[in-house]
């Protein structure tokens, strides 16, 4: 069963509230809305420019400070 279908049917009402079913009911929701938070900073991740040439000319100008 999906989330949306355990959702639409009512299953937390259908059985009293029960702390099992309500626990079920949480950890779906948090689960879910991790995956989206971490698919959403992925997302802006892959945005970042990530050039490995501009990080050397940084350094090599004295404009980024050496971490060695």
């Amino acid at each position: 069963m999906q989330f949306t279908e355990f959702k639409k049917q009512k299953m937390v009402e259908k059985n009293s509230h029960s702390f099992r079913i309500e626990e079920d009911y949480c950890d779906w929701e948090l689960a879910i809305d991790g995956i989206q938070s971490v698919t959403a900073e992925r997302k802006k991740m892959r945005e970042i420019p990530m050039s490995l040439d501009g990080f050397v000319a940084e350094t090599k100008s004295g404009c980024t400070k050496n971490m060695h």
